[in-house]
């Protein structure tokens, strides 16, 4: 069975649930690699979205319109994410939304955190820090995505992991785990999870 997908961050590309792969139009699957560049801009998008939104708040000052705008953007994002990583909106079922309905969750906790320090004066400074904090929600939604893939991958029979490294520049972390070959998929760290975060630029192919 086979299911379509076309989001802002992927041209239109074929579904495979029997695989848990994409298929180009020709049908040839595509990499982890070519969809991770994917998710990349996807998320280079979102964290300049967030950071307007700061910038928003520093102009007017509004901290209840500052968290609403955060929560939508962490809404909309992760939902995404998690719909990309299972093949589109079609593919959802309760269980996948309850899921990322439980990440999103944790995510308000975090914005609502934040609303807190600024309206009891915790949060004084405003530079350059305070919009890399703001700017930095966005970048659950590649550990969303990488999530998603890895739990689709092992239901579908892929029972081993391999990581790529994506840089000559990784983590001590990364390196290992490139170095140790293909592994069990349930013990495979996501990209995002690791030492390096949201700097990690390795992807994982599943068998």
């Amino acid at each position: 069975m086979a299911a379509s997908i076309q989001t802002k961050a992927t041209p239109v590309f074929i579904f495979d649930t029997a695989t848990h792969r994409y298929l180009s139009a020709s049908g040839k699957p595509l990499s982890q690699a070519e969809l991770r560049g994917f998710i990349d801009k996807a998320v280079t998008s979102a964290r300049a979205e967030a950071r307007a939104i700061a910038e928003a708040f520093l102009e007017h000052g509004n901290s209840a319109e500052l968290i609403t705008s955060l929560k939508d953007l962490i809404r909309n994002e992760n939902l995404a994410m998690s719909m990309i990583a299972n093949g589109g909106r079609d593919q959802m079922t309760a269980s996948l939304y309850g899921k990322s309905g439980a990440i999103i969750k944790d995510q308000y906790f975090y914005a609502d955190r934040l609303g807190r320090e600024i309206d009891n004066g915790d949060l004084t400074n405003f530079g350059e820090g305070f919009l890399n904090r703001v700017s930095s929600y966005a970048n659950q939604g590649l550990l969303t995505y990488e999530g998603f893939t890895r739990d689709g991958m092992i239901e579908a029979g892929m029972s081993e992991a391999q990581n790529i490294s994506g840089s000559e520049n990784g983590c001590d972390e990364c390196d290992e785990l490139s170095d140790a070959g293909w592994i069990d998929a349930s013990e495979m760290p996501a990209p995002g999870e690791r030492i390096c975060q949201q700097n990690c630029r390795c992807n994982v192919e599943y068998r």
